[in-house]
């Protein structure tokens, strides 16, 4: 998205996981991270991330999970 507003150094973006607990103290264990500004992230890595995550929004594309 920032390369399409030209605004890296004023975008943020934020990560949520929720794992589940076995343990029966509660349902979900959850880990948050948040980002601001141009990581800088080498091509490389951006191409692995690319592959990675699902690209239908953006594409009309979907990965399948089989």
């Amino acid at each position: 998205m920032t390369a399409r507003t030209g605004k890296k150094e004023e975008s943020s973006a934020l990560g949520i996981v929720f794992t589940p607990r076995r343990d029966g103290l509660r349902l979900w264990d959850t880990t948050t991270d948040c980002v601001h500004g141009d990581l800088e992230l080498p091509e490389e890595d951006r191409e692995i991330y690319r592959a990675l995550w699902n690209r239908a929004a953006e594409d009309g594309s979907a990965i399948t999970q089989g």
